[in-house]
């Protein structure tokens, strides 16, 4: 009779343990939250892969134009760089019907190109080679903005996607109008082109040049201008 006192007073003891150790754990599990469910810290500057919103904020650059805040850090865009454009002396072709004007050094070329909106200028060193500034005018019916129309305009080559591949593009401003900077890799004579890209109102203005080591032929394309 003793012994099985003995063994009751021991299950009850057990019994009793174990109901309180289930209570304790009741009172610490709520204390404690578990990592895998944890709150990531986001702190500026490292977003992760959440989305970032930025003020609507605009700066304005010297030469009158806007930029505004843009990328994970929301920084100003850079404002575009202004060219040396003092033309005193030189000569002006203006053409009203096709709404622009540029100026050239006395002495250079002016060829038209035939039946198209086309007009080139160079010096007398570069005759027969084809280098210099070229200025095209083409319309732009479904009103596609300069890198849209660029796109579109190069899949007529065949090497069209070669192309885009390898040019570099950035945004540009010249004499208050927005459009676009393409510049290619070297061709097989060794030369860099440079294409300027302006969309505006239905039409598209292209300047063209293949010479970008000649100060001239930069204050040639900063002089072009809408009228």
């Amino acid at each position: 009779m003793k012994k099985y006192l003995i063994a009751l007073v021991v299950i009850i003891a057990l019994a009793l343990i174990a109901w309180r150790s289930g209570k304790i754990k009741e009172i610490i599990n709520p204390l404690v939250t578990p990592s895998a469910t944890s709150t990531p810290i986001v702190t500026p500057g490292d977003t992760g892969n959440q989305p970032v919103a930025c003020t609507m904020e605009a700066k304005q650059c010297p030469d009158g134009s806007y930029v505004g805040r843009t990328g994970p850090k929301c920084e100003f865009t850079a404002c575009p760089v202004a060219k040396s454009s003092d033309t005193t002396g030189w000569q002006t072709y203006k053409n009203e019907q096709l709404g622009y004007e540029i100026n050239y050094p006395k002495g250079w070329y002016l060829y038209e190109v035939a039946g198209q909106n086309i007009k080139g200028f160079w010096p007398k060193k570069y005759e027969g080679e084809g280098l210099g500034v070229w200025v095209d005018v083409k319309p732009n019916s479904n009103n596609l903005s300069a890198t849209q129309w660029w796109f579109e305009d190069i899949k007529q080559y065949g090497d069209g996607e070669d192309l885009k591949n390898n040019s570099t593009i950035s945004n540009v401003v010249l004499n208050g109008i927005s459009g676009i900077e393409i510049k290619t890799t070297p061709n097989y004579n060794g030369r860099q082109s440079e294409h300027l890209i302006f969309s505006v109102k239905g039409i598209v203005y292209i300047i063209n040049t293949n010479v970008l080591d000649d100060s001239v032929f930069e204050k040639i394309i900063a002089s072009f201008k809408l009228i």
